[in-house]
């Protein structure tokens, strides 16, 4: 009887590899996974090939600042991460701070630093406190992910460096949740240089006037270019083949009176966007979901409502790594 550390280690290889394909069903560990927990000679070719590391979801500072050790003690042909799912909770005590956001942000960086870039394909970052300009700073792309292709950014934003050519050049659809600010007057460029063949995209934002004043005119040259005879003017700030603009509305949660009228004034300021029902060919490249007027929930309803919307989040990254359909509303 050969002993299986006879076989050719090719074969053994994709025996293992196979084992730990479990893209189906993630309530469990992949077999290939509990088997390096049973079986050290497994636990070796697994590890050293990056077997257990192709589908990760990471929630918690301590549990990335674990991970990203884990990565910096492996090689590169170890950590080939397929999909990627990195969360940090309120719960851990941190303020939202410019300081702790930006240790957020740098501990993100480092991990995607570490990882090797060829075949991240689907990527969520999850930060605890909606996506400010003060206190949100952006997550730089550290090097190219060619085969990037899902992005998914709550209370998060992720640039590439300026003076450089597209790090994400396949990746085609992004969703941006909880936006209370956008980082820039120059979000739609920045986007354009991160995703030049971006082809959907959502952005979950509040509408209050700052966002409406940096959206509105970059939307409605987007909205004249698919309006226009001309198949190929692309004349707006967006990534030239985005064929799909949703705007979806985070609330604003009852605070002061005058919060409650830059909500309302934002509201107002967004209504320019809002397209007659019989313009059909447009609303499909362009997507508002009705404005929430009258949905301003008390501060007690915020924890459940973001637990609701962590929940969704998790079950986007669950989907889409299976390669299924992910809900665009």
């Amino acid at each position: 009887m050969v002993l299986i550390s006879h076989l050719p280690p090719e074969l053994l290889f994709f025996i293992l590899e196979f084992a730990c394909e479990d893209t189906k069903n993630f309530t469990y560990s992949p077999l290939g996974v509990e088997l390096s927990l049973v079986c050290k000679y497994f636990c070796n070719i697994i590890r050293r090939n990056g077997l257990d590391l192709r589908y990760v979801a990471m929630e918690g500072m301590e549990t990335l600042e674990q991970f990203l050790g884990l990565l910096k003690r492996r090689s590169r042909h170890a950590k080939r991460v397929h999909s990627l799912f990195l969360s940090v909770d309120s719960a851990v005590g941190l303020k939202p701070t410019t300081e702790s956001c930006q240790h957020m942000a740098d501990l993100m960086a480092h991990i995607l630093r570490e990882i090797n870039p060829a075949h991240l394909s689907v990527l969520y970052i999850h930060l605890p406190y909606p996506c400010h300009i003060i206190v949100t700073p952006p997550i730089p792309l550290p090097c190219v992910f060619p085969a990037l292709t899902d992005l998914v950014l709550s209370g998060a934003f992720i640039v590439n460096p300026p003076d450089k050519p597209s790090y994400a050049p396949r990746l085609e659809r992004i969703q941006m949740w909880r936006v209370v600010v956008l980082p820039s007057e120059q979000t739609p460029e920045e986007l354009t240089r991160l995703a030049p063949n971006l082809t959907r995209l959502e952005i979950c934002i509040q509408p209050n006037p700052s966002t409406a004043m940096m959206l509105c005119l970059p939307v409605t040259k987007y909205i004249l270019a698919h309006c226009s005879k001309d198949s190929e003017t692309t004349d707006h700030p967006f990534p030239p083949r985005l064929k799909q603009l949703v705007f979806d509305f985070y609330p604003c949660y009852a605070l002061p009176k005058d919060t409650r009228e830059r909500h309302e004034q934002g509201i107002l300021t967004f209504k320019i966007l809002v397209l007659p029902d019989d313009d059909a060919p447009l609303m499909d490249a362009l997507t508002i979901f009705p404005f929430p007027l009258d949905d301003i929930p008390p501060i007690d309803d915020y924890e459940e409502r973001e637990a609701a919307r962590y929940e969704k989040l998790w079950e986007g990254w669950l989907k889409c790594t299976k390669g299924e359909d992910v809900s665009w509303s």
